[in-house]
């Protein structure tokens, strides 16, 4: 017998857990690492970009920057380094 889980079992506990705010973190910690460094990966090889989002009018504008702020002073980034990785706006 194996404690194996499928992604949508796994999404909906972590949802569950998210929305009481009982996620330890660690656990926390482990997601956005794994996110970062899996939708890196998928940017690179896929031919089609994807947004980070699937429902960005859920999450707070307050939130998005937070997050950001703080993985870039965990990585000893600033605004000038970020700014080298920005794409340029499109002009459609």
């Amino acid at each position: 017998m194996t404690n194996e889980v499928s992604p949508e079992q796994a999404i909906a506990v972590l949802e569950a857990a998210g929305e009481k705010f009982e996620l330890s973190p660690e656990v926390i910690q482990r997601l956005i690492g794994l996110s970062a460094t899996s939708y890196l990966h998928r940017m690179e090889e896929d031919e089609v970009p994807f947004e980070p989002l699937l429902e960005p009018e859920k999450i707070m504008p307050t939130a998005v920057v937070t997050l950001i702020c703080s993985l870039m002073e965990a990585v000893n980034m600033n605004l000038f380094d970020l700014n080298l990785w920005m794409k340029p706006p499109s002009r459609d």
